[in-house]
């Protein structure tokens, strides 16, 4: 999914759903992004409303996972007012310029 303001692209957001019979009722929310001159505009409230009213429509997913980067507090409080709750962080899950950073992983039931 893309957000716009006029021509340009200020936000996007994906659903990768998994094709393994045991796994096809879980997909993984991925790729979220806003620019910064978009953040704080309700891009990412919005984009993220879309994709839930797009999963619950199909009717054998039954829930989502997603990982955020931890000290995202924004991005964080956005999953878990939309219902994602938190069950796991994996230390050292990236690494940029040497330096790393944790990952919290959440999920919500859609059904």
């Amino acid at each position: 999914l893309g957000a716009f303001i006029g021509d340009e692209l200020v936000g996007m957001v994906g659903l990768q759903g998994r094709y393994r019979p045991k796994e096809r009722h879980n997909a993984a929310v991925v790729g979220m992004y806003v620019a910064p001159d978009a953040a704080g505009r309700g891009v990412g409230g919005a984009l993220m409303r879309e994709l839930l009213a797009q999963a619950r429509a199909l009717p054998d997913l039954e829930q989502l996972d997603l990982t955020v980067t931890q000290g995202n507090d924004v991005a964080q409080s956005l999953y878990t007012r939309l219902g994602f709750g938190a069950f796991g962080v994996l230390p050292r899950a990236i690494r940029v310029d040497g330096r790393y950073f944790a990952k919290v992983h959440m999920n919500l039931r859609l059904r």
